[in-house]
């Protein structure tokens, strides 16, 4: 194979294994998912959210970048680098919690839009991620985190 067909099967197994991650994480959870946006631009950084209103894990892994990797960090919290032609996309994916009460949440979005994140209404979110993945992975995800694997 020369360079080329060995990068073109490259993304075909790369998108393959994508398509497998979506199907694996086709977790539904009770309240939509905020993703917290540092976004990398020419001219700086700005802030942002996107709300992924069908509240669904597999919908997270979708992404216009040229580069992304998506992982789970030592907290818990699933994360996306993504990278563009002009810079680096940093994601926080959460999900709002139950009791978050919609003037909460549209608090928590206006602070998000502002560049400034509020601790004491951080209790509007929840972190999903540890308890979903640990379910379907029948506890080997918690293992993995806590280095048993």
């Amino acid at each position: 194979m020369n360079d080329s067909e060995l990068n073109e099967l490259m993304y075909e197994i790369n998108q393959n294994n994508l398509s497998d991650q979506r199907i694996n994480l086709d977790i539904l959870l009770n309240r939509p998912i905020i993703v917290i946006a540092d976004l990398g631009f020419w001219n700086g950084r700005k802030s942002g959210y996107k709300v992924i209103e069908s509240g669904n894990i597999s919908d997270c892994l979708y992404s216009d970048c040229d580069y992304n990797k998506w992982y789970v960090d030592k907290y818990g919290d699933l994360r996306c680098t993504a990278v563009h032609h002009d810079g680096t996309n940093y994601y926080l994916y959460r999900s709002f919690k139950d009791s978050a009460s919609e003037r909460q949440i549209n608090r928590l979005k206006d602070l998000y839009m502002r560049g400034k994140y509020a601790v004491r209404i951080y209790c509007a979110l929840r972190i999903v991620w540890a308890t979903e993945l640990d379910a379907f992975t029948g506890g080997a995800f918690r293992a993995e985190r806590n280095g048993s694997i």
